[in-house]
């Protein structure tokens, strides 16, 4: 037992060792810089950007919410009370939920 496992250590070192890894010159976005060296106000630009960017979505966010929970409050009511009114109703949306996923993820990986 102890040898497999040392076997598959020593296999596991030594694909490690033959990765190759591309030069950070050769590399296809070598050709830009990074805004952690450009000049202050480049970096100062970016951050108010950044950030101003994220308040909006922040904001965009919150009005669909607000506009879907206002639009569809009697759809939410009954899906509430199916959700926490059963015993296994959320374990019911937390299943769709995984579902859904699995079978967008599954639609993206196939060509």
């Amino acid at each position: 037992m102890q040898s497999a496992a040392l076997s598959l250590i020593l296999q596991l070192n030594k694909a490690i060792q033959n990765m190759s890894y591309v030069n950070p010159k050769e590399s296809p976005y070598s050709q830009f810089s990074t805004v952690a060296n450009a000049d202050l106000t480049d970096r100062l630009g970016f951050i108010r950007r950044t950030y101003f960017h994220l308040a909006g979505a922040v904001i965009a966010l919150i009005l669909i919410e607000y506009a879907l929970m206002t639009m569809f409050s009697n759809q939410l009511e009954t899906f509430t009370q199916f959700a926490f009114g059963q015993q296994y109703g959320w374990l019911v949306v937390l299943g769709a939920f995984i579902g859904v996923s699995w079978l967008a993820e599954h639609w993206a990986r196939s060509s």
